[in-house]
């Protein structure tokens, strides 16, 4: 400590030094700047004067590339609420725990009390973390229909408009190529919404937001000049927008490229909604004032008198600060893009503040970079153990296990069946050592689960049975290792309880489109099931380390690693029937494999 501040001391000494001999040889940005402002306010004048005509043509064009990205940036974040909203339709279409009830309704009461509960839920979730407004569910068939709505604490519904609803989510198709997965537009009443329904044929489940909210999430100032346009099926105006704002404009409803368009003092700016499937427009009409158009003739006039003076300013203020300038945002540049390694030269010839400004800049640099390089080194190794630990907690238990039944197979002196479970050991221990990938083939981990299996079997009286459901277009799909063991091993541990056989079914299902793929791996089995205070204390927590299921507190921290900001959805449940059930939804990435891993 004592050696590293004499050497911080005398490197302050040096930097002292160098400041006092650049003070003495440098001429300060000050001292040119005073002397260009002699003629300075002429030179101001002539600058504006001289970009008038440039500036009065690009005044448009940048003002309507102001309107389109505001309105792109603002697009964004309407798209991933509106993709959020139907994003939990869809997962709780998959996995809420009501829908079954619903399905099993046959009459109008239990129906009730299904879409009841249904819609208790969508006012926890949907209208918690979306824009939706309202949700709604119907049931049919069986010789009846019923029909539920619910609002948000914003939203307001009279009786007309609830029965507008209802008519429409009946006119609808119930078939889901029709009915599901997209935006689409309904008048309801006076109001145009935007709905999402889903549908499986017997009943339909769905959402909406009114157009003017989604108008309103822009959160552009508008005038009596100025609107924004989003057009029905019809290429009609679903809000209330004067004629004149229209006129003129030629809409595409096809181009799905962000545009912008000039007609005259009026700007038509457009960007394409994929979640709404259409264009939306933001209309801007008198960009200019008369007080404006007035001074651009000013200086116009005044350009002529004064463009010779400016030039010869413009070459004394060059030299001293505008070239200065040019070599430091070029070295910022540099560093901004991660050449970290790039430094700006201090050559005497610079004034003493861009000198300054030039070693500091430098030695901020070679801090970023050791800094950078040491923070980058640290968290990857802090995220490699965490993910070893954690994938280590569950060796050991089985490892112990197993020691056990070989001991007992080799003290009753069944050999044939010891060679027999040692080779089914070597396939198991095979799987978790032969590679250090935090992910494996599908195919391999369930054939892992089967050695898995063999071995309690073996060594157990009470007998295991599984079956999996899985096509052949799964098997390469990478999935972390030791997450279908996880949930086998959890059913073994807490379903086999004075039992003498245990059933165990694994299902496997791909959804989703290209490009945008889920895997939903669910382990059910006949045993005891979850008690009714663990599935409580789960929904209302979630997993955590002291509710009793270690194993699967463990897999649920492994999987908020592999697959960071809740892209990954894990659930646990009682079967109506008995037993337990546990449920992996979580997004495919290709690319997780190597070629080794895969077969």
């Amino acid at each position: 400590m004592f050696e590293d501040s004499l050497s911080e001391s005398g490197k302050q000494r040096q930097w002292r030094a160098v400041m006092k001999h650049v003070k003495e040889e440098s001429l300060s940005i000050r001292q040119a700047v005073t002397a260009a402002l002699l003629v300075g306010m002429v030179v101001i004048l002539s600058t504006l004067a001289f970009n008038t005509e440039y500036a009065s043509k690009k005044m448009k064009e940048e003002t309507s590339e102001q309107y389109l990205n505001i309105l792109k940036l603002r697009q964004n974040s309407i798209e991933n609420n509106l993709s959020s909203a139907a994003a939990g339709l869809v997962s709780y279409s998959f996995s809420g725990s009501h829908i079954s009830n619903l399905l099993r309704a046959n009459t109008r009461s239990a129906a009730y009390i299904a879409e009841k509960t249904i819609c208790g839920d969508f006012d926890n979730q949907l209208f918690q973390s979306t824009a939706s407004e309202m949700a709604f569910v119907r049931k049919h068939g069986d010789g009846f229909d019923s029909f539920r709505i619910t609002l948000s604490a914003t939203a307001r519904f009279s009786t007309r408009e609830k029965l507008d609803l209802e008519a429409y989510v009946a006119s609808l198709s119930l078939k889901e190529s029709e009915t599901g997965f997209s935006w689409r537009p309904c008048q309801i009443g006076n109001e145009w919404y935007f709905v999402y329904v889903i549908s499986d044929g017997s009943y339909v489940i769905g959402q909406g937001i009114r157009a003017k909210t989604i108008v309103d999430m822009y959160a552009i100032v508008l005038d009596e000049n100025s609107s924004i346009v989003i057009l029905n099926d019809e290429n009609a105006a679903m809000l209330d927008v004067s004629d004149t704002m229209l006129k003129n404009v030629a809409i595409s409803n096809g181009d799905k490229e962000a545009q912008t368009t000039i007609l005259g003092n009026k700007i038509v700016v457009s960007t394409y909604s994929h979640q709404l499937d259409r264009p939306i427009f933001f209309i801007k009409g008198k960009l200019f004032s008369q007080n404006f158009e007035r001074v651009i003739s000013l200086l116009r006039a005044t350009t002529i008198l004064i463009f010779g003076v400016y030039l010869w300013m413009f070459n004394r203020l060059s030299r001293a600060v505008l070239k200065p300038l040019k070599k430091l945002k070029k070295g910022i540049a540099e560093i901004r893009d991660g050449n970290l390694e790039s430094r700006i030269d201090v050559d005497a010839g610079s004034p003493q503040e861009f000198r300054a400004i030039y070693s500091t800049l430098n030695e901020m640099a070679e801090r970023i970079k050791t800094l950078k390089i040491d923070g980058y080194e640290n968290e990857l190794r802090w995220k490699q153990y965490e993910i070893q630990f954690l994938t280590l907690q569950i060796e050991p238990h089985f490892y112990l296990n197993s020691m056990k039944y070989l001991y007992a197979l080799a003290q009753t002196k069944q050999y044939e069946k010891l060679k027999s479970i040692i080779l089914t050991l070597s396939g198991y221990f095979r799987y978790l050592t032969y590679d250090s990938g935090k992910k494996a083939a599908l195919q391999q981990e369930l054939e892992h689960v089967k050695y898995y299996v063999d071995i309690i079997n073996a060594g157990s009286t009470e007998q295991v049975n599984i079956t999996f459901d899985a096509d052949t277009s799964v098997e390469q799909v990478p999935v972390p290792k030791l997450m279908v063991q996880t949930f086998v091993e959890n059913a073994v541990k807490h379903g086999t309880v004075s039992r003498k056989s245990l059933n165990i079914r694994v299902s496997v299902r791909i959804f989703g489109t290209e490009g945008e793929e889920f895997i939903r791996l669910r382990v059910s089995d006949d045993g005891c099931g979850f008690s009714e205070s663990f599935i409580s204390e789960i929904k209302k927590n979630g997993f955590c380390e002291n509710t009793g299921h270690v194993g699967l507190f463990n897999l649920y921290s492994r999987l908020n690693l592999l697959y960071p900001d809740g892209q990954v959805f894990m659930g646990v449940d009682n079967n109506e029937s008995g037993g337990a059930v546990a449920e992996v939804i979580m997004p495919i990435i290709w690319d997780d494999l190597t070629e080794g891993e895969r077969q």
